[in-house]
């Protein structure tokens, strides 16, 4: 798959600012390390091959709440740093000073 073609949702697109590399250069979700990232695609039913992330099995089925409450803490983890960056991006298009969010 190509660029063009990849998905938004992936690394090779980045369209809503999920995903950055670690030390080794891998990527992983912002806010997240790589087992935290290979956790929450496992449990999205996707992985990434390259720079495309690929929907491997369906999304939504967790066989417990366990996994369900473990999917939620990733997620908003990860949510809760991507939004910051997002914020940040905004204000820098804008002229804004840094300030905390």
């Amino acid at each position: 798959m190509t660029n063009s073609q990849s998905s938004p949702y992936s690394p090779a697109v980045n369209f809503f600012r999920a995903w950055g590399k670690d030390e080794k250069g891998r990527w992983v979700y912002v806010g997240l390390n790589h087992a935290e990232t290979q956790e929450l695609l496992q449990l999205q039913g996707a992985e990434l091959r390259g720079d495309d992330l690929v929907i491997v099995a369906p999304f939504g089925k967790r066989d417990s709440r366990d996994e369900t409450d473990r999917y939620l803490e990733l997620h908003d983890k990860h949510e809760a740093v991507r939004l910051q960056l997002c914020m940040r991006e905004v204000d820098a298009r804008q002229g804004l000073a840094e300030k905390p969010h």
